[in-house]
């Protein structure tokens, strides 16, 4: 899925009633910070809401990331 042309691309791997797990491209922050669109506002604008964050990575880190729905 992408959020839009200025957003990277968010690839969903698996999307279950009590969780979501993504593919993090490097670049994607998890919170605000210098003015970047964070995760959760990202999945938000793609009909994802009130997720919970489970773990973080890195902005320059890649890999997979659990959101949980319940």
């Amino acid at each position: 899925m992408t959020t839009s042309d200025a957003q990277p691309r968010l690839h969903i791997l698996a999307d279950t009633e009590h969780f979501l797990v993504i593919d993090k491209p490097p670049g994607v922050c998890m919170h605000f910070q210098d003015g970047d669109k964070p995760i959760l506002p990202m999945l938000e604008s793609l009909g994802y809401a009130n997720l919970h964050l489970v773990h973080r990575l890195d902005t320059a880190t890649s890999g997979l990331l659990l959101l949980a729905k319940t």
